[in-house]
């Protein structure tokens, strides 16, 4: 979602579960914010997701491609289309399954990445992909 002036506020950590900034992030809400699900978290070390409409505690989605998940992933990647309305996973390119469904409105992209040593981590806007 947009979030006009926050980067004026030179925060440390931004965790949009943190309940400091999910209340300020709710006085942000507008009618462009559709739909139930305002966050999205996915766990690369385990392929878990969570989200969450800020109403409460984060939900764990049960997505269409965990069972296929690979913990050892060489290039990973995720597609946040928002024409179809999905956030999806990919493993080298290939699609593993939608981590969830049903996103409309306008969107804020965020990423947070631990690398262990020996790591990477690029971030590139569009990606060859292909769908499974």
């Amino acid at each position: 979602r947009p979030l006009p002036g926050w980067n004026n506020r030179k925060l440390e950590e931004f965790h949009p579960n943190d309940p400091i900034i999910r209340n300020d992030l709710l006085l942000e809400r507008t009618t462009r914010w559709e739909g139930n699900v305002h966050f999205c978290r996915f766990y690369i070390s385990d392929g878990e997701c969570y989200y969450s409409n800020w109403e409460g505690y984060s939900t764990e989605s049960i997505w269409d491609g965990y069972n296929n998940y690979d913990r050892g992933i060489g290039t990973f990647g995720m597609l946040l289309d928002l024409d179809i309305g999905t956030l999806s996973v990919y493993r080298n390119g290939q699609k593993v399954g939608t981590l969830k469904d049903g996103l409309a409105g306008v969107y804020c992209w965020s990423a947070c990445f631990i690398v262990r040593i020996g790591g990477s981590v690029t971030m590139e806007r569009g990606y060859d992909v292909i769908d499974a």
